[in-house]
């Protein structure tokens, strides 16, 4: 009945039996216990060489590891080094975080600076119109930025153009 079982069925895997089996290790035993000899281990060095990989918690041959699986265990050997790029990588975070919320700040503030710059040139272009100096009130018409122009601006400006006309 065993050797049945042995020719015909595959063996059952660890985790099924003990759930808190390493997967790398269950990866090991069933390499062991491949049907086809070309994919079991070559010989009795390359399955302790595995075992020893799988001790020093790295990299088994017997499975490719993926590139997370492969930083978990370089975190595990090197724990200082691992803490550091961590750190590290956390004070970049934050760095960048602050500069862009100073960026976005500071361009709140010039945009707020612009819209107060433009209305003083509708207040002072009213003013210059008032005095009747038609030239500086044109001129600070034409200072004003094209996309803050609204309607005080068109306002402003036709007076401009009916005193011109008037002239």
């Amino acid at each position: 009945e065993t050797l049945r079982k042995v020719v015909e069925q595959e063996p059952a895997r660890l985790s099924q039996i003990n759930p808190r089996v390493d997967r790398d290790l269950e990866t090991i035993c069933l390499k062991c216990l491949e049907k086809e000899p070309a994919r079991r281990y070559g010989s009795a060095e390359a399955l302790a060489d595995d075992l020893e990989r799988w001790l020093g918690n790295e990299p088994i041959l017997a499975r490719p590891s993926t590139r997370w699986e492969r930083s978990i265990k370089w975190a595990k050997r090197k724990p200082a080094v691992a803490g550091l790029v961590v750190l590290v990588a956390l004070v970049a975070a934050s760095g960048v975080t602050g500069v862009i919320s100073q960026w976005r700040r500071a361009e709140k503030s010039l945009m707020k600076s612009e819209n107060n710059l433009y209305f003083n040139r509708i207040a002072r272009a009213q003013r210059e119109l008032a005095d009747g100096n038609i030239g500086l009130m044109e001129q600070l018409l034409d200072d004003c930025p094209v996309a803050l122009r609204g309607w005080e601006w068109d306002y402003l400006y036709r007076l401009c153009q009916a005193d011109h006309r008037t002239i």
